[in-house]
């Protein structure tokens, strides 16, 4: 059983979109993604804790397969572990995925906040 706890069904096929306007100036068409996850250990969510990670993908659909993936473990055991010290959990799921709106050389703008662009419930891709 993979540790990351959420089904391709869970997922809408429509969620996948893609935001042109936003990821102007990255490279072959690549956008940043923030991503909160929810964690949890034996199957209880961990209410006081967050895990977040900034993702680069070109849309929503590459996203969820890299969070899938084993290595992200280590990348939210290192955030978990400078946040909240040494807190154990086994399984993590995306519940907010931003994305960041890019200059024209690829950087985050600072002065704009990253919309949502995909919530755990929903089956929208833009709010």
């Amino acid at each position: 059983m993979s540790d990351y706890d959420m089904d391709d069904e869970d997922i809408n096929s429509d969620d996948y979109g893609e935001f042109p306007e936003m990821m102007e100036g990255t490279p072959e068409g690549m956008g940043m993604f923030l991503v909160c996850f929810e964690l949890s250990n034996n199957e209880e969510v961990i209410e006081e804790a967050f895990a977040y990670s900034t993702i680069e993908a070109t849309d929503l659909e590459e996203v969820f397969n890299i969070v899938k993936q084993e290595e992200m473990r280590y990348e939210l055991e290192d955030s978990v572990n400078q946040n909240y010290g040494q807190l154990e959990f086994d399984t993590w799921k995306p519940k907010v995925i931003q994305m960041f709106v890019l200059d024209k050389n690829g950087i985050a703008k600072r002065d704009v906040d990253p919309p949502v662009v995909w919530e755990d419930g929903d089956n929208e891709s833009t709010h």
